[in-house]
């Protein structure tokens, strides 16, 4: 904190309350600044933006370990007892309602607090206004329900920043492989032939690849956060600071960062073959080799602000998740039945209808 804060407010370990009523401050989305809720005070604080990264070889709890330190003094860990979740608390916090499930059978653990952040990317919005966001969220939902979408039935809003790593790296990529591209036609008489053409490929593919997000949550999986996806990094993101999460939650990661670098190596394979492909005319893939060597690979620890949205729909449970930067909605929301037959049938309709033009066509000619 700066010196003007320190003024202003009374520190006591990793807690900051207003001198004015002596209640905590928290952190207001709205105005980015650190608000206290009972008197209404605002308090500025001195936010870094920029982007840190490291070479990946730094990527090791061991590395860095007076900052380590500072970061295990600052927070500590609790677990739910009923849904599992990891939670880090500050210093002073005894207790705390988990984030997911709303359980209050939290206790400490044992586990070390881990890699101290390098950037946090701030909530925009705040709880009260995450209602309205998910209302219109479901507006663009075609499969929700009609009445879900004007009215928000959650009874349970929770803000947590979620742990994530996110990687960089560019790639030269030597393939072969073969293609299929098959070739059907209708003569005269309607009689139809397909052909089968195989087409030899192999090249060169140079990509860049940035900020793969790669999540390591307890209870968030890659399909939730890939729904939620993408945030705006270049627009917000602020080397960490304990300010930011006054007032929600923050998740303890779970998963080894080697294994995170592996996820995330594997789409960007992915996004390799994709750009592959795109090159060619072909119906399928026979097979695709594949050589890539990645260079200049970088990540960054993040901290993602999300809403964690909690409701009963027709006496069955839901949670679904909201991008606390953008306001983008996740799956796991109810979807309407009738429109999911609707569709089916007229998709089953679109077809028949093809086939009866392409086979009327083929009599024409």
């Amino acid at each position: 904190m700066s010196e003007e804060l320190d003024s202003q407010l009374n520190i006591i370990g990793s807690n900051a309350k207003c001198k004015n009523c002596g209640s905590n401050v928290v952190f207001d989305p709205k105005t980015q600044t650190l608000v206290c809720p009972n008197c209404d005070s605002h308090f500025d604080f001195n936010k870094k933006q920029e982007e840190v990264k490291h070479k990946i070889d730094e990527g090791k709890l061991n590395d860095n370990s007076k900052k380590h330190d500072s970061w295990a003094k600052e927070m500590k860990v609790v677990k739910c007892e009923t849904c599992g979740a990891e939670i880090m608390l500050t210093g002073l916090e005894m207790s705390k309602t988990c984030p997911y499930c709303g359980s209050d059978y939290v206790a400490e653990t044992s586990v070390l607090p881990g890699l101290t952040p390098d950037v946090v990317v701030p909530f925009t919005f705040n709880q009260s206004d995450a209602g309205d966001y998910f209302v219109k969220g479901m507006r663009r939902k075609f499969f929700a329900p009609r009445a879900l979408k004007k009215k928000l039935p959650a009874n349970k809003i929770h803000g947590i920043y979620v742990p994530t790593f996110t990687f960089d790296a560019d790639s030269e990529t030597r393939y072969n492989g073969v293609l299929i591209k098959k070739r059907t036609h209708t003569d005269s008489k309607g009689r139809t032939t397909t052909t089968t053409i195989r087409i030899p490929i192999n090249g060169i593919q140079n990509c860049t690849h940035k900020d793969y997000v790669v999540e390591t949550s307890t209870k968030i999986n890659s399909k939730q956060m890939n729904g939620i996806l993408p945030y705006e990094f270049s627009k917000s993101s602020f080397a960490y600071d304990l300010n930011f999460i006054r007032g929600y939650s923050i998740e303890h990661y779970e998963n080894r960062f080697a294994d995170c670098y592996e996820r995330a190596k594997s789409d960007m394979r992915q996004a390799i073959r994709s750009a592959i492909l795109s090159k060619y005319d072909y119906t399928t893939v026979d097979y695709l080799n594949m050589d890539v060597k990645f260079s200049d690979e970088l990540y960054s620890y993040r901290m993602l602000p999300i809403y964690s949205l909690e409701f009963e729909w027709k006496k069955k449970k839901y949670m679904v998740l909201m991008n606390g930067q953008t306001g983008k909605v996740g799956g796991g929301y109810p979807k309407s039945a009738l429109k999911i037959t609707i569709t089916v049938l007229g998709i089953i309709a679109l077809v028949a209808l093809a086939i009866v033009l392409f086979f009327f066509l083929g009599q024409a000619e």
